[in-house]
């Protein structure tokens, strides 16, 4: 079986791939039809049978690894079910499951499956989903039965997630446990995904969740949407956080100057949601929160969509007081909602205002800018995209990132452009820099990278203007070879090389 860019090959042009989805490319119908004869008449002959059980093992791995529910869905089925069916195959395939224990170790669903499945883990780490109910009338927090078997092995948790829903009647959960108020000790948890991102508003309440009752000493990673818990102890411990807060949050400057606080924070991942009408409607900046801890930092934004969205002076507000002085490693990815009336796509704005201050990203030697469109790569010509790079807000830069599924114009934002409020410059006023930074290289994965051309052009003649060619070393290209969206080629262009492939690449771009 032979490995090419991510797919195993079972013979002349039939491929597959253990990812999210599995795919199948064959040449045509006849082909795919001669290719999976001649695979059926090999398995006839040798079978499964002559497979020893460490490669089985392997197998088995896959597929627990790969089962989806669909390319639409973001949680992945149940593993335990998927370990059932296969240990229910045969009585090979049975001796093979049980003799792995971590196969069992995905603790979910029914009180059954824990039952059933624990004893099979041999003591191993467990991973564990909850979901949480919490009345909209009363918001008391209720949980599935399943409850009554799985918090009893919170010794053995090493992975939770925990997802809270909305219940808004309140004779609908007769199933239902209500949460316990008492220590929940979970010694060996390293990673807590907590999501709520489904409840309408803030006025929903916060989950009547007693974080300070939690003991996990060994938590390393914290994913949260729409809810931080403050009060978890073992926040203090945290190496990587990820969180998604509502711009409307009332406890969002809590929120991030706890955050600021964490002195084993590494990686951070920051992320706003959009509000259409929020409660909080005050522009004014926070005051100045510095992360002197954090050495990568990930910014996810996604554009306003409609004119009256206050949003964007929100996240103008907040960007404008956040310093990010450790950081030497910036990634910012831009995306925005699919919506069929509204075609253009102002990414420049939204650096504009992310980058407030020369003095927020001070250190920062790394910056990759990723634009993700909400049509996943298919060009549409309607579509008009703007993109601003904010070199003068990063004076020690060295190596640059572009990687777009889109075509885009290079241009600066306007100041006020994308609201209708005028004063967005009296909320902040934007401060940048005049240094140049020396960037050492660039590297450019999207579908036309001509579009930079004529920007990287300049850049690198003012870099010889000024006496410091010597600092730039490469531009790297990746151009696609084929349609097929894992064949590309790198292609390296050293010193003059690089103002070559500008001059080239722009006589190319003025031509369309």
């Amino acid at each position: 079986m032979e490995r090419r860019n991510g797919y195993f090959r079972l013979g002349g042009g039939f491929y597959w791939r253990c990812s999210h989805r599995m795919r199948f490319r064959p040449q045509n119908s006849t082909a795919m039809k001669r290719e999976v004869d001649s695979f059926g008449v090999i398995t006839r002959r040798c079978g499964l049978a002559v497979l020893p059980d460490e490669v089985l093992r392997i197998i088995f791995e896959f597929v627990l690894e790969c089962v989806y529910i669909s390319e639409f869905t973001f949680r992945p089925w149940p593993k335990w079910k998927a370990a059932s069916k296969l240990s229910h195959v045969n009585q090979r395939f049975r001796s093979v499951m049980l003799a792995c224990p971590r196969f069992w170790t995905n603790m979910n669903s029914s009180s059954e499956m824990v039952v059933a499945c624990f004893p099979r883990t041999k003591g191993l780490p467990l991973s564990v989903e909850l979901k949480v109910y919490q009345n909209r009338t009363t918001n008391q927090c209720l949980l599935a039965p399943v409850l009554s078997k799985v918090l009893p092995l919170s010794k053995h948790w090493r992975k939770l997630r925990l997802e809270f829903e909305v219940s808004y009647e309140e004779g609908d959960e007769p199933a239902l446990r209500k949460m316990p108020y008492h220590i929940i000790d979970a010694p060996l948890l390293e990673e807590l995904d907590v999501s709520h991102f489904n409840f309408e508003s803030h006025q929903a309440g916060l989950p009547r969740w007693n974080w300070a009752l939690w003991n996990t000493p060994k938590l390393r990673r914290l994913d949260v949407v729409h809810h931080f818990p403050l009060s978890l102890p073992g926040l203090s411990s945290l190496v990587q956080l990820e969180v998604d807060l509502r711009l409307d949050d009332n406890r969002l400057s809590q929120i991030l100057r706890k955050i600021s606080q964490l002195p084993s924070l590494k990686d951070f991942v920051l992320q706003f949601s959009n509000v259409s009408q929020p409660e909080i409607r005050t522009f004014a900046a926070l005051e100045v929160i510095r992360f002197t801890q954090v050495q990568r930092t990930q910014i996810k934004t996604r554009v306003h969509c409609e004119h009256e969205d206050i949003s964007p002076l929100l996240k103008l507000s907040i960007f404008s007081s956040l310093f990010f002085c450790g950081s030497t490693e910036l990634t910012i990815k831009l995306g925005r909602a699919y919506s069929g009336h509204i075609r253009d796509f102002f990414f420049n704005e939204e650096i504009s205002r992310i980058f407030r201050n020369k003095d927020q990203f001070l250190l920062v030697e790394i910056l990759c800018i990723v634009i993700a469109s909400p049509y996943g790569g298919h060009y549409n010509p309607d579509t008009r995209a703007e993109l601003c790079i904010p070199l003068n807000m990063l004076p020690n830069l060295k190596h640059l990132k572009l990687r777009s599924d889109m075509r885009f114009d290079l241009k600066e934002a306007d100041e006020t452009a994308g609201t209708n409020f005028e004063d967005e410059l009296a909320i902040a006023p934007r401060v940048v820099g005049n240094v140049l930074p020396v960037l050492e290289t660039v590297t450019l994965d999207m579908p036309d990278p001509s579009v930079v051309a004529q920007w990287l052009g300049e850049y690198l003649r003012e870099l010889k203007d000024r006496g410091k060619w010597e600092g730039f070393r490469e531009l790297v290209v990746l151009e696609g070879i084929s349609s097929n969206e894992d064949d590309y080629q790198k292609v390296i262009y050293s010193g003059d090389g690089a103002l070559d492939w500008c001059e080239d690449k722009n006589k190319t771009y003025d031509r369309k």
